[in-house]
């Protein structure tokens, strides 16, 4: 348990350190998502990436509406706001059915590999913090449950010991942690969502 609240600490300070972003509103309302690297009273150099590539650059201060450090969501009232994540923080909950499929489902008792698995409970939490516009770190905690089919396997035996045997409910139970980084593709006004977790 130490070592997985050691790996999330780490992957929150790394994700830190190398995706956190600064935003440039130029004077013509477009918004400039790049790592400043030094300002003076006439110009402002900076990095951007495109294709993979980091290019160094700069602009004219007489080109700049505002700076803003580290957090592009402070940025007010802009045209563009839709393509920013609204909230730094997220978190998210979700309740469902845990469908089991597969061998997990399966119920023949001559096969070694079937489940015997039935249809359950699904519980997942999410919390996500926005370091960019595109990239975030996803903290998820989740947990199942499944029906054990116990009746078929009592029954099997029962029938080749014609003995009776009692049947107490069992279930699959699984949960856990993940972490990783979280990714924003903003397409319009639809955003796309990935995690590496």
């Amino acid at each position: 348990m130490k070592k997985q609240i050691l790996l999330i600490v780490f992957l929150f300070f790394v994700s830190i350190l190398i995706y956190s972003q600064d935003t440039i509103v130029r004077t013509n309302g477009d918004l400039v998502i790049c790592k400043i690297q030094k300002e003076n009273k006439s110009t402002v150099s900076f990095t951007i990436t495109k294709n993979g590539r980091e290019i160094s650059t700069f602009m004219n201060k007489n080109d700049v509406q505002s700076i803003h450090y580290d957090k592009p969501a402070i940025v007010k009232n802009h045209p563009y706001n839709s393509l920013i994540p609204k909230h730094i923080n997220k978190i998210e909950f979700s309740v469902g059915s845990s469908i089991a499929t597969g061998e997990f489902a399966k119920d023949d008792i001559t096969n070694e590999k079937s489940g015997l698995a039935g249809n359950g409970l699904s519980v997942n939490a999410l919390f996500s913090h926005n370091f960019s516009p595109s990239i975030g770190l996803g903290v998820k905690g989740y947990y199942n449950r499944n029906k054990f089919k116990a009746d078929k396997l009592v029954d099997a035996i029962a029938a080749m010991s014609n003995l009776s045997f009692s049947n107490n409910r069992v279930n699959y139970n699984s949960y856990g942690f993940l972490a990783g980084p979280v990714f924003y593709l903003p397409i319009d006004r639809l955003s796309i969502n990935g995690r590496l977790f």
